[in-house]
């Protein structure tokens, strides 16, 4: 808007100031037009008077001939002459038709033509006169064609003043002309200094503004590309005008289609590798729409919410938020509420099985301690069975209480080997028959401070895990073996400290 006050603030002054000039040169050529028009006038009144006066003369050199000679034919010159002049008057009153001076001087002219040539005709009928006669009629003659002669110069005379007064006045308009023309000039020269500073320290503001704008719109982007959330702006028409990397990331957008302020949004709707998604995320709000529009899609293996949002100036916004993390913890939380609702009915099961274990082991006892029972070593050794029955089941209600974290840690010198090999009959009717367990105990196997109770359940989840793993079934391996992690290691991982340890690996 400043700019184009400017322009027209500058635009103007020049444009009065060229028109003016304009105007005088235009002025100029038609009194320089005008002045050799009179030029020309001027000299072609004084040529019609010089030929009204040797016309003249030659009527009168006719006449003499004739009346020296007294021969015929010196009349045809005198009779040419004669009709020339009376023509020649007649083009000078026309020419000279605004000019009264010359006006009275043509009837004076036109006098004197007749009185000479009315003379000469009294003349002719005295031809038989005497010399006498024929000179005075001669001399008068000459007195009038001398009176002719002075009328004729006065008349150029008059028409060279008037040339002179015409040159002088056109002079005189010639050279205010070039006065206004060199003030016009001066004016011009100024206008332009002035409009080339306005126009200097315009650019100069421009240039300031250009250079903040752009140090804005880098800010801008900084901003954006600070956001985890991908952002993108299209104007109304569905130019693209600024985003920042998370939008390309997230929808998987090749940077090749991704150009400001040339790619449009319509491109990326028909864009094949995001056909899937194209409505969904590059369907503009309704115009109409003063909320934020959310949706949440799924793509490449991403949670994705979509917001869309118009903008009062015009255009609007597309936001991308990657949901991923959250949906995946709330599903750990899920996971871990619903296994601590199992472990806390669990934990429920396995006490009181435990309880009833207590009950039916202390009867087991009393019973092998009856005499009758000592005797009959069948019946003992059936006993024997139950109450070992009775143990392991004690064991199982143990390792369900751990899992219910409902047992307190009791660390002790536990032997991993041995551990894992009273623990495979349960895994294996924990796995299946399409799960084969293979076990790799290493020699020399050192204790390890654990409690017994803890490895086992961690043992269970681990195979438990990699069942899950493997749903058509496969190979199952237990390994356990000495390893001593050195100084080196123990930088690495904050959680350890240098020393022997036993590698249980599944």
């Amino acid at each position: 808007m400043a700019a184009n006050r400017l322009v027209l603030l500058v635009a103007v002054p020049l444009f009065l100031v060229m028109a003016l000039v304009a105007y005088l040169t235009i002025q100029f050529a038609i009194n320089e037009r005008a002045a050799q028009g009179w030029v020309r006038h001027t000299y072609e009144v004084i040529g019609q008077l010089e030929q009204v006066l040797s016309d003249s003369l030659d009527a009168e050199t006719g006449q003499h001939g004739f009346l020296l000679t007294h021969k015929p034919e010196f009349l045809a010159p005198y009779q040419a002459g004669r009709s020339r002049v009376t023509a020649d008057l007649g083009t000078f009153q026309k020419l000279t038709a605004d000019n009264p001076t010359q006006q009275r001087r043509a009837a004076r002219l036109e006098r004197l033509v007749h009185e000479r040539f009315s003379a000469f005709d009294a003349t002719l009928q005295q031809a038989g006169g005497s010399a006498e006669s024929l000179n005075a009629a001669l001399e008068t003659g000459r007195q009038r064609m001398e009176a002719l002669r002075r009328e004729i110069t006065g008349g150029v005379a008059e028409e060279r003043r008037l040339l002179v007064q015409r040159d002088n006045a056109r002079r005189e308009t010639e050279n205010l002309e070039i006065a206004f023309a060199i003030g016009a000039g001066v004016l011009t020269l100024g206008a332009l200094l002035i409009a080339a500073a306005m126009l200097v320290r315009n650019n100069v503001s421009l240039g300031i503004s250009e250079k903040a704008r752009a140090n804005e719109a880098a800010i801008l982007q900084a901003t954006l590309e600070t956001v985890r959330e991908g952002i993108a702006y299209f104007t109304s028409e569905g130019l693209l005008c600024a985003f920042n990397a998370s939008f390309v990331t997230l929808l998987d957008l090749p940077p090749a289609n991704a150009v400001l302020q040339k790619t449009r949004i319509s491109e990326l709707k028909t864009h094949e590798g995001i056909r899937p998604i194209a409505d969904q995320v590059f369907t503009p709000p309704d115009p109409g729409q003063t909320g934020v529009e959310t949706q949440h899609i799924v793509w490449n293996d991403r949670e994705l919410d979509v917001y869309k949002a118009s903008v009062a100036t015009g255009g609007f916004l597309i936001g991308v938020v990657d949901q991923t993390d959250r949906v995946r913890a709330e599903s750990i939380v899920r996971q871990s509420q619903k296994m601590e609702a199992v472990g806390h009915l669990t934990g429920g099961v396995a006490h009181d099985f435990n309880n009833l274990l207590q009950v039916i082991s202390a009867n087991l006892d009393l019973a092998v301690a009856n005499a009758g029972v000592q005797a009959d070593p069948r019946l003992r050794e059936r006993l024997q069975n139950a109450i070992g029955a009775v143990a392991r089941g004690s064991r199982l209600t143990g390792q369900l209480l751990a899992f219910a974290r409902r047992q307190a840690l009791a660390p002790k010198s536990v032997d991993l080997g041995r551990v894992i090999r009273d623990m495979s009959d349960m895994l294996r009717r924990t796995l299946g028959e399409n799960i084969q367990i293979e076990t790799v105990l290493a020699g020399g196997l050192w204790n390890t401070l654990a409690d017994p109770n803890q490895v086992e359940n961690i043992l269970l989840n681990l195979a438990i895990n990699a069942r899950d793993a493997m749903p058509e079934g496969g190979k199952l391996t237990l390994e356990v073996a000495n390893a001593a992690l050195d100084d080196a290691y123990a930088a690495r991982h904050a959680e350890v400290e240098a020393g022997q340890y036993v590698m249980l690996a599944v």
